[in-house]
Order: structure tokens, then C-alpha cells, then sequence
């Protein structure tokens, strides 16, 4: 009753103000000739502070060839890695399901959506996206389920109609190609692009390889060494696997990945009022080897063979209308149309077994969305509105096969109930902003919002060969509400304040109720048809100080409850607490809903500019988590220790050049949660060590089509691992990229 509570008084104070909140504003697109671009309607984020754009120009002065590694060095948000490739996005201690990813409009979220460290940002390709969004703090009125930590939203390139500036005809291509030394890889972009009056085309292929990682080879200075020996190489004797010292130990096994994606957009200005759009992308991940795994022991012999992620794929195609009608209380519509087909496998081989194991999902979803927005009113402001629903199947399958090939000889049990799941979901939203001046030296906005949801999921377990559950199905039926309000307040000397208090939900999805995993070695995840959504309130506090158009800081304060929390923790099968798996003995375990979970951090940041070309920035963030279990406060799951960046900038002209230092503090053993996804057992006795990373850069523009990049990550070549993750982070790395267009 105490959430319902916190959500009543949330809805009353929306009523008190009835104002609203600023729905996604994406910058408008160069071909705004009809006026319909900026017609980007669906709700992302209340304007404060923690809330980032990174530009398609800071995009191209990134190092990064893949999403993760672009967002690493945004300094704003905290990658966990199991493998080379890939990377798990952290906003505000929370990860994975309780994060939002949004490419164009598109919810990748999904009913098997896990809470352990998920890739999906791996299925976007980073050379062809023009814009992202980092929105810290809970998003649900805008986003809908899972986003309690924040959203990350993806806005890809789109074509340019030649009215733009008059001429008949575009015609553009584009080239780019990437080196890294310390991971091994490499990228091939191409892009072209062809726009009319009133038609518009653009391509684009990129394909990403990696190879072999090195690691630092300069012991930690800011603790124990996380060591270079876990990485062994597995030597074949007498077809036995065997351990191996590696040649090279500073030589993490090569990921030997190959990421390809492929798009294809096209536009159609139908008249001044009407616009259409019809994209299609495509990502096909070859086999990505989960380094961290195969680095597992069991006794003197590795425990893993074979741990591949394949296949790996995601298919979309989209289709959005904008049509500006003009009247007070409908100025501009929005209709998105798509459907995503998703694959995702796991292909694994114990060191012991002659068979492989295959498990596959396949995810179908199809969803549309209306968005509408009313004209700005001089007395009640602007509001904006909208429903959206949303369809989602799964098919899940597994099998033993020979290692030579992956034609099926046995049954295995599932990772999802074997008879299909299928997942249905509405929504509505209303948001609402208004802006007034107090007096000619200062200004007051509200910003406010609410979303009510509906969802039923449904999973059914026909085998009964490898479990007999109590059940033959899960059925849930489930609401959902959240509410955000907003009171900024500035004044002409540059003081702004920002308050808010923000709600936010995630329902269970097919992963949470229905999963069989063997989240860790002795372990294994059940089915749990008892627990129910979770809960947040958030209260923040943002304070900015602008002396001059050249010095700016300040800091946000903020606060999570997170009510019912989904965590792991030990449980029971036929009134067992274990279970034979796998082959060996072990330890079962649910999700759960715990009582109350707290999550509370801190942000500095600040810029400076002098002699007008340069500019030093940076930020620093402190984070804290624990979990009430059994009237008794344990450390939360996901919550990085002391996070920061700091740097130096020269641009002027064609030249570019940076300076940059991200940085994390120790995180001690005892602040990891137990049972949970911190993965103690890829750390130190102790934890992980503090580490930072000194980057450099220079970007010099020979002609306004043709630059060339080169810069150095790790220039210390220390020997470090993020929090969390199962591999090191590369050692020193010289890369360069080359981009030509015409």
C-alpha cells in the first residue's frame, strides 16, 4: 500500500500543477522544409542536466567501433564486459532490463530482456547513427516499462531532401575505415545517399572484425595486479583438453567476431503536410566468443570448450507518418509503424562432454505508436499525448549436437518454456510543459507527466523430460503506472535549480517468471510464477552556476526507492534447495521480490573555456545501493564505485586534439552483492582495483569530406579491469581512422 501511496501523491501533485513534461525533442533534422521533422513526439526527458546529447561530430572524434566502447567514453555511462565485443550499458546503478534502449522510435526491450548483463547495443550499427541520448534517472512515463535506471535513445541518420536548399539534386557518398591495434580490429563503412525534391534514399554497410585482445602489461599502480594468468590457452593432447601457458599472456583469446549491418531508409515529402518514411536495418553478429567463461576452471582443466554467442541477428523494418494538421489541440501527429524480428543463440561445450549444446530464441514484435502534440497556449502551455501497443512472441528450442555440426541428436531442456510465450501490451500517456517569466531577470517551467499500462504474458511448459514444474503454464495480467513532476527556476545570472520527483515501473517479462539458467558454476535460475512488478520513486535536486558563457558548474543530487525489487535468491524445486544440472549438483535459485531497495548518488561536473579554442570539462559521480533482505540492508547488484572523466580540448579550425583521463575508485568485496550479477569471481581477493585511463586524440580535416584521425587509449598501458566485467579492458592501443566523402 505504501508504493500506491508515493503513486497517488505523485498523480496529485501532477494535478496541482497541470503542467507537463517535455516529450523527446530531438534536434531538428536539416530538411525541416515542411515543418515536420522536429515532429518527434514521444516523451524522453525533463530538461535537466543528467540529461546528454553526444552529436554525430562527438560520435566522430570517438575511438569506439562499436556502441559500447562509444559509450564508455562518454565518461556518463558504465560498460560491463563479458567478452571483447559487445557491453552491457549502466545508468545510475541500474542495468540491463531496468534500462530503456530506443533506435529511431523502436523499443528494443523485449520479453526476454534479462536482469543479468545483456549486448543488445552490439545490434547498432555506431557509423550510422546521428545522435544519442543518454537520459539518466526513472523514464517510464515516457518509455513505458523497464526503464527505472534511465534511456538510452539511438536516433540514426535520415535522408536529405535536395529542396533543402534549393537544388534539384543530392548526391553524397561517404567512407570510412578504422584500425585498432590493441583489439585487433578493424571497420569498413560505406554510405551513400541520393535525394530529390520530394524523394530521398541512403544506404549504408558497415562491418566490424575483431581479433585478439591485448591487455595492459603495466601492473595496476592503484592496487592488486588483476592479473594476466586467468587467459591460458587451451592445447589439444591426445584430443584431451589441457592446460596451457600462453605464449603471449598478455594475449586475451581472440574474440573473432564479425559484426555486419545494413540500412536502408527512404522518403517521400508528399505535400507540405505530409511526410513518409520507410527504414530497414539489419545486424548479423557471427559467433562471439564470451571470453570470460572460457576462462573458468574446474580443476586443472578449463570448464569450457566452446561459449559462443551465435546466432546473433536483428532484423527491422519501420514505417513513420507525419502529417501536420494544424488545429489548436492536434498541430502535429505521428504514426510508427514497425516490426523487429530478433535471434538469439548460445552454442557452449564443456571440456568433459563430446556433445554441444544449442539453445536458441527466436522474438517476433510488432508495435504502433500515435503521437500527437497541440499548439503552445499562452495560459496553459503545451501538451502532448499518445497510445501505443505492442505484440511480442518467442520461440525457444534446444539440442545436443555432434561437435563437428549442429544437426539436433538429442533433446535438451529449454532456456524459456519450450510451448512458446507471447506477450501483449497498451499504453497511454499525457505530458504537459509551460514556461513564464516571474520577472524580467527570471523564469519558472513546470514540466509534468503520467502513463497508465497494460500487459498480459503468457508461457506454457509442455516437456516434462528435464523438469516436472507444479505448473504447465505462467499467466500474468498486470498495470502499470508512473508520474513525474518538474519545477526548474533560473534567473539572468546564470543560477539555474531543477527539483523533481519521478516514478517508475518494470513488469515482469518472460525472463524474469519462466527462465532456466546457470547464471554461475553449481548454480542454476527456476521458474518463480509469484513475483510481481517492481516499483521506484526518485527525488532529485540539480543545481547549475553559469558565471560566463565560459565557466559553468554544478551538481545533481538524487535518490531511488525501489519498491519489490526483483533480486536472485536461493530457492527451492519439489521442496529441494538443489538440483541435479547439467550434470553436477547445484544450488537453486529464483527471482524474487525483495522489500525495499535504495540507490543514491552524486554528480560534479563542470567546463571552462579560455582563449576561446580551448576548453577543460569533466565530471565525477558517486553511487550507492543496498537491498533490504530479511529485515536487513545487503549491497545492491550494479552499482559502480566512484566514476569520472576530465579533459582538455583544442578545436579550431581543421584541427581537432583532446586530452582525456577516465577514471574508477576500488570496489571492495564487501560492497558486492551477494548473489547477484557483480561477478566476484572475476575479481581480485579484494574486489577491484582502482584504474584510470589516459586517452589522446588529434582529428585534422584536410578538406571538408576528407579527415583523418589518429589517437592513443591507454597510454600508460595499465593493467585494469571495469567493475564487474569478466575480461580486461585493452592495454595500450595506437588507432586511426580515415573518412572520405564526396
Amino acid at each position: 500500500m505504501k508504493k500506491w501511496g508515493l503513486f497517488v501523491g505523485a498523480f496529485l501533485l501532477f494535478q496541482s500543477y497541470c503542467q507537463g513534461q517535455d516529450s523527446l525533442k530531438l534536434d531538428p533534422i536539416n530538411d525541416t522544409i515542411y515543418g515536420l521533422e522536429k515532429v518527434e513526439i514521444h516523451a524522453i526527458q525533463p530538461k535537466t542536466l543528467e540529461y546528454l546529447t553526444v552529436s554525430s561530430v562527438q560520435m566522430n572524434l570517438a575511438s569506439g567501433q562499436q556502441m559500447g566502447d562509444l559509450l564508455f567514453e562518454t565518461g556518463k555511462v558504465a560498460i560491463q564486459k563479458s567478452q571483447t565485443a559487445g557491453g552491457s550499458p549502466i545508468l545510475r546503478g541500474f542495468e540491463a532490463n531496468r534500462v530503456g534502449l530506443e533506435f529511431d522510435g523502436i523499443r528494443l526491450n523485449n520479453l526476454i530482456y534479462r536482469s543479468g548483463h545483456q549486448h543488445y547495443i552490439l545490434m547498432l550499427d555506431p557509423f550510422m547513427v546521428e545522435k544519442i541520448q543518454i537520459n539518466q534517472g526513472p523514464q517510464s512515463v515516457n518509455f513505458g516499462s523497464d526503464a527505472i535506471g534511465g534511456v538510452l535513445a539511438f536516433t540514426s541518420k535520415k535522408p536529405e531532401l535536395a529542396a533543402i536548399d534549393g537544388r534539384s539534386l543530392i548526391a553524397k557518398a561517404k567512407a570510412v575505415f578504422q584500425f585498432d591495434q590493441a583489439t585487433s580490429s578493424h571497420t569498413e563503412h560505406f554510405e551513400l545517399q541520393v535525394g530529390l525534391r520530394k524523394f530521398a534514399f541512403l544506404g549504408g554497410v558497415t562491418i566490424t572484425s575483431f581479433g585478439a585482445m591485448t591487455m595492459g602489461k603495466q601492473k595496476n599502480p592503484f592496487g592488486e595486479d588483476i592479473g594476466v594468468n586467468r587467459y591460458k590457452r587451451i592445447a589439444r593432447n591426445n584430443l584431451l583438453d589441457t592446460l596451457a601457458l600462453n605464449s603471449d599472456s598478455f594475449d586475451i583469446e581472440a574474440a573473432n567476431a564479425v559484426l555486419k549491418y545494413y540500412t536502408a531508409k527512404i522518403k517521400f515529402a508528399q505535400s507540405k503536410n505530409t511526410l513518409h518514411e520507410l527504414n530497414f536495418n539489419v545486424a548479423k553478429l557471427g559467433d562471439i566468443q564470451r571470453n570470460d567463461r572460457l576462462s573458468e576452471l574446474s580443476g586443472d582443466r578449463f570448464l569450457f570448450k566452446k561459449w559462443n554467442y551465435s546466432p546473433q541477428s536483428r532484423s527491422a523494418v519501420q514505417y513513420l507518418l507525419y502529417h501536420k494538421f494544424g488545429q489548436k489541440w492536434l498541430q502535429n501527429f505521428r504514426l510508427n509503424a514497425n516490426f523487429q524480428g530478433l535471434q538469439e543463440g548460445r552454442i557452449t561445450q564443456k571440456t568433459t562432454e563430446a556433445l554441444v549444446q544449442n539453445r536458441e530464441e527466436k522474438v517476433k514484435i510488432f508495435s504502433i505508436s500515435l503521437d500527437a502534440e497541440t499548439q503552445e497556449f499562452s495560459k496553459l502551455g503545451g501538451f502532448k499525448y499518445g497510445l501505443s501497443a505492442r505484440s511480442e512472441t518467442l520461440e525457444s528450442k534446444a539440442f545436443l549436437s555432434l561437435s563437428e555440426d549442429n544437426t539436433p541428436i538429442a533433446a535438451l531442456d529449454t532456456r524459456y518454456p519450450d510451448g512458446g510465450s507471447k506477450l501483449s501490451n497498451i499504453s497511454i500517456y499525457l505530458s504537459h510543459e509551460y514556461e513564464r517569466n516571474l520577472s524580467s531577470e527570471s523564469e519558472i517551467s513546470f514540466q509534468n507527466g503520467i502513463r497508465l499500462e497494460a500487459q498480459a504474458l503468457k508461457s506454457k511448459f509442455e516437456s516434462k523430460e528435464f523438469f516436472d514444474f507444479p505448473f504447465d503454464q505462467i499467466t500474468q495480467n498486470n498495470l502499470g503506472m508512473a508520474a513525474h513532476s518538474l519545477l526548474s527556476l533560473k534567473n539572468k545570472n546564470g543560477l539555474l535549480g531543477t527539483f523533481g520527483v519521478s516514478t517508475g515501473y518494470r513488469i515482469p517479462n518472460v525472463d524474469d517468471l519462466a527462465k532456466v539458467f546457470d547464471t554461475r558454476p553449481q548454480s542454476v535460475i527456476l521458474p518463480n510464477d509469484h513475483i510481481k512488478p517492481e516499483y521506484s520513486v526518485q527525488t532529485e535536486l540539480e543545481l547549475q552556476k553559469r558565471l560566463n558563457y565560459r565557466i559553468i558548474f554544478g551538481c545533481t543530487i538524487y535518490h531511488t526507492v525501489l519498491f519489490d525489487a526483483l533480486l536472485v535468491g536461493p530457492g527451492t524445486y519439489l521442496g529441494q534447495d538443489s538440483v541435479v544440472y547439467q550434470g553436477a549438483k547445484s544450488k537453486v535459485f529464483t527471482n524474487q521480490n525483495a522489500s525495499v531497495a535504495q540507490v543514491s548518488g552524486v554528480t560534479f561536473f563542470g567546463k571552462i573555456k579560455f582563449f576561446n579554442w580551448w576548453q577543460i570539462a569533466g565530471q565525477v559521480t558517486y553511487t550507492r545501493g543496498r537491498t533490504k533482505q530479511k529485515e536487513q540492508f545487503v549491497p545492491m547488484d550494479h552499482i559502480q564505485p566512484l566514476t569520472g572523466k576530465c579533459g582538455i580540448t583544442y578545436d579550431k579550425g581543421r584541427v581537432t586534439t583532446s586530452l582525456d583521463l577516465l577514471f574508477n575508485g576500488a570496489k571492495p568485496l564487501k560492497l558486492y552483492a551477494p548473489n547477484g550479477e557483480d561477478n566476484a569471481q572475476y575479481a581480485t581477493i579484494n574486489g577491484t582495483p582502482a584504474w584510470m585511463d589516459l586517452r589522446w586524440n588529434l582529428n585534422y580535416m584536410f578538406r571538408p569530406n576528407i579527415g583523418l584521425q589518429i589517437g592513443v587509449n591507454n597510454i600508460l598501458d595499465h593493467r585494469y579491469r571495469v567493475f564487474a566485467s569478466g575480461v580486461n579492458a585493452p592495454g595500450r592501443s595506437i588507432w586511426f581512422k580515415l573518412s572520405l566523402g564526396l
